[in-house]
């Protein structure tokens, strides 16, 4: 077994060296389509994820009037604590909202002491993502309550992004895969036609059907490997370095972030060059399987 793999394998290289520009050719092309692959996978893997966060993120943040003296102040959380489906309120003052602005963007720190513009605010543990709006609702009505901020539409809006996102972002990902299927079963189809004649020798001294498909199944994977290369090292320079110019915080989201680089851009990577072997060794398959049924 050992042996006639290592036949297949020098086979296989043999083969696209002789089809070097049709290879290279399906090479470059099946690189091209992991990399928008793998493109659409991070996207759509990020803002499911994003989307996910979002729901699972059960607080309302309620902003308090300046007017409001210590005494109003809590006055207020107690009225907040007796909302229904309320299980926890915490104090959070404007400094400590500032200091947390401060440190991620740092050219705000031209705000200070009476500067701030930033009001004090509790933040709201609901028990269920379903009583969120409810309870943003009641906290408005409440006197010294300027805002209460529930993510309202942005929320919904992102949710409703998120799954049309993923139906047709796997749509299109399907269909680039298999545009790469064809792509090289269109190059193996080519190289059993030039071996036809010794194929058909082969079958006549009673060769085995798997090892006739052995060099075209390791020809078609080496093409998928060779084109998921490229494509897997630009996606994991790409996010590794996307990351670190961000610092993981979505630019006008500071309570979200991208999927962690270490290991998500090395899964990238790894399961790009994966699917490139198994879309390379699918298509070897079909091709090699119409032409020994004949």
């Amino acid at each position: 077994m050992i042996r006639n793999f290592f036949r297949h394998l020098r086979e296989a290289t043999q083969s696209i060296g002789r089809n070097f520009g049709r290879s290279m050719l399906s090479i470059v092309t099946v690189g091209f389509t992991l990399l928008l692959v793998g493109i659409f996978t991070s996207v759509l893997l990020n803002v499911k994820d994003l989307a996910n966060d979002a729901t699972s993120t059960l607080e309302v943040k309620v902003f308090v009037d300046t007017a409001a003296t210590p005494e109003d102040q809590d006055k207020l959380k107690k009225q907040l604590e007796s909302i229904p489906n309320v299980t926890q309120v915490t104090y959070s003052s404007k400094d400590e909202q500032l200091n947390r602005i401060v440190e991620k963007w740092p050219v705000f720190n031209i705000f200070e002491n009476d500067s701030n513009p930033l009001y004090d605010a509790y933040i709201l543990k609901v028990d269920n993502s379903i009583n969120i709006s409810r309870v943003a609702q009641d906290a408005r009505t409440l006197k010294y309550v300027i805002r209460a901020n529930d993510g309202g539409s942005t929320t919904d809006s992102l949710v409703a992004f998120s799954k049309s996102l993923e139906i047709w972002g796997t749509v299109l990902i399907v269909i680039l895969v298999v545009i790469a299927i064809i792509l090289i079963m269109n190059v193996i189809r080519t190289t059993i036609l030039s071996r036809q004649t010794e194929i058909e020798i082969m079958r006549l001294v009673g060769a085995t059907k798997w090892f006739i498909r052995g060099p075209f199944l390791i020809e078609g994977a080496l093409i998928g490997f060779l084109g998921s290369l490229p494509a897997s090292i630009i996606i994991y320079i790409g996010y590794m370095t996307l990351y670190s110019i961000i610092e993981g915080n979505i630019v006008g989201l500071d309570q979200y972030s991208l999927l962690p680089a270490d290991p998500y851009a090395v899964y990238m990577a790894v399961g790009l060059s994966v699917i490139g072997i198994l879309v390379g060794a699918l298509g070897s398959v079909i091709s090699i399987r119409r032409f020994l049924k004949k």
